[in-house]
């Protein structure tokens, strides 16, 4: 038996094969000085290239790490729910592992979260990129929080810092349409929020691209509000409404006996503006009733295919969430 490790750090993995070794040594580098007993998550995401390989060949060299592979690309807010189901330490830390979360910053948040903050969330103290993701990022964040609330921190990164008793709660919520910036505002807790750098070398930006930047959106959106069906009933009622007395203007030339000219451009415009308007209705209805779909099928967040490393043989396979294990060698 080990004894299980004072700080979990999940680390979800994605055509990183290039990335990984560099970003263990920095965790290490960062962690070990310390003087806590510390473990590494990784959770490949049914990454296509090499990645896998590296992490498991990590996993047979050190005794500290623990290599999930899921059966297939799931999203990266699904592969850190699964890395925080495998997460038994006090304190847990998440970060990506594209090297745009400094490690350095670990020490700074596990000090938080001893002086009584139950989740340490970190934004980047400076932004490049090109001009409009920038503000495409801005407005994104702007709108969600007016839908969340002030507890969203904007411009949040994925690193974050949290206690066991915060990762329990989180454990709980299992619905298939992830954004754990929002499900972290819902589930309130008490936060800090540090700024952190870039490492250097390191260029700053998503490797998102805008389909999956845009989809995040749109999952983010529906799963935390229902702000946009009650947007799509108060625009058709205020079409309806239009209609209406566009109507009764017509009617009313017609009883006072004024000629209309023949009116094929204002009847066009009408019937594309309406059949707009409905369209966009259902297909926000669509949404909603899509997710209701996913949520009542119950199927599994994501499939683990294979696990290595420390604590394999413990691991519940292949569906956690689990109760917290001993780990055995």
């Amino acid at each position: 038996m080990t004894a299980p490790a004072d700080v979990d750090i999940v680390v979800t993995v994605y055509r990183d094969e290039s990335s990984v070794r560099t970003l263990f040594n920095a965790i290490e580098a960062a962690v070990a000085p310390l003087g806590v007993r510390w473990r590494v998550i990784f959770v490949c995401d049914g990454s296509p290239d090499r990645s896998w390989d590296v992490v498991a060949g990590l996993a047979a060299e050190r005794s500290n790490i623990t290599a999930v592979e899921l059966s297939r690309n799931f999203g990266q807010h699904i592969a850190v729910s699964a890395g925080l189901d495998f997460a038994t330490a006090e304190m847990v830390v998440v970060m990506d592992s594209d090297l745009q979360d400094p490690p350095s910053a670990i020490p700074r948040m596990l000090s938080l979260l001893r002086d009584g903050n139950d989740v340490v969330l970190a934004r980047r103290a400076t932004r490049s990129g090109r001009l409009p993701r920038r503000i495409a990022a801005a407005v994104f964040w702007a709108i969600l929080r007016s839908f969340v609330g002030p507890r969203l921190v904007t411009q949040q990164l994925m690193l974050r810092a949290m206690r066991q008793s915060y990762v329990r709660a989180f454990r709980s919520l299992r619905e298939q349409h992830r954004f754990i910036a929002g499900l972290g505002a819902w589930l309130g807790f008490r936060q800090a929020v540090i700024e952190v750098e870039a490492p250097a070398g390191i260029r700053d930006g998503s490797t998102y691209r805008l389909r999956v930047l845009l989809t995040l959106a749109l999952d983010a959106t529906t799963a935390m509000t229902i702000v946009p069906l009650r947007a799509a009933s108060i625009l058709g009622c205020l079409v309806t409404i239009g209609s209406i007395a566009y109507g009764l203007g017509i009617l009313l030339l017609v009883i006072t006996g004024r000629e209309l000219q023949p009116g094929f451009p204002t009847l066009a415009i009408l019937v594309s503006v309406l059949a707009g308007v409905e369209l966009l209705i259902l297909g926000i209805i669509g949404e909603y009733v899509g997710r209701g779909l996913r949520e009542s099928q119950r199927r599994p967040l994501y499939l683990v295919r294979q696990i290595t490393g420390v604590g394999s043989d413990a691991a519940t396979l292949p569906l956690p969430p689990h109760e917290p294990q001993a780990h055995r060698e």
